[in-house]
């Protein structure tokens, strides 16, 4: 196992990720990277999609290109191809509702020391309410704990995860999981 070489500058950027996070979620809980699609667009376009503060949109459109999740070309932002892929919800391949399944979490890491201190969980709500007993995320790491063939990638399947879900149980994660090969 290798150890991690910490000093200020790594304990410092770990502190920062904090933020990034934040970012991030944002962004998805916004629905930024679909509103853009592939398009290049100004933020005033961007903000005629999302309706929000035009100074505070700015903010965020240069922290996501700051980030790399997408581009700034004079006045105009595009997705990165990571965040056309991953993040607009007009992509197959969406995990922002991972992302927001994270987000609804963070109340609950926020509260670590107050849990340590009383010895117990201190969340009140999941972020996944049809599913209890945090099958949502015993279900997504199960997916990926899957072995794959060499060259191939996971894909998800969301209409028949989706009609699990409604009836309250975890969807079993092999019949949703489907290998495609990749260009070598």
């Amino acid at each position: 196992m290798d150890t991690m070489n910490w000093n200020p500058g790594t304990l410092l950027e770990m502190s920062g990720y904090y933020w990034r996070t934040c970012t991030l979620h944002t962004g998805v809980k916004l629905d930024i990277f679909t509103a853009i699609g592939p398009n290049t667009l100004s933020c005033a376009d961007i903000n005629k999609k999302i309706k929000a503060d035009q100074r505070g949109l700015a903010l965020l459109l240069n922290a996501l290109t700051a980030m790399g999740l997408l581009v700034k070309t004079g006045e105009t932002y595009a997705n990165s191809p990571a965040a056309l892929s991953f993040l607009s919800k007009d992509s197959p391949q969406y995990i922002g509702f991972i992302i927001m399944h994270h987000h609804h979490l963070m109340d609950s890491w926020q509260n670590m020391g107050k849990a340590v201190m009383e010895g117990g969980p201190i969340r009140e709500r999941a972020s996944f309410s049809m599913m209890s007993g945090g099958k949502a995320f015993s279900w997504a790491c199960s997916i990926w704990a899957w072995p794959l063939p060499r060259n191939c990638q996971r894909k998800w399947i969301f209409p028949a995860v989706e009609t699990s879900w409604i009836s309250g149980e975890a969807p079993e994660p092999l019949p949703f999981i489907s290998a495609w090969p990749t260009p070598v």
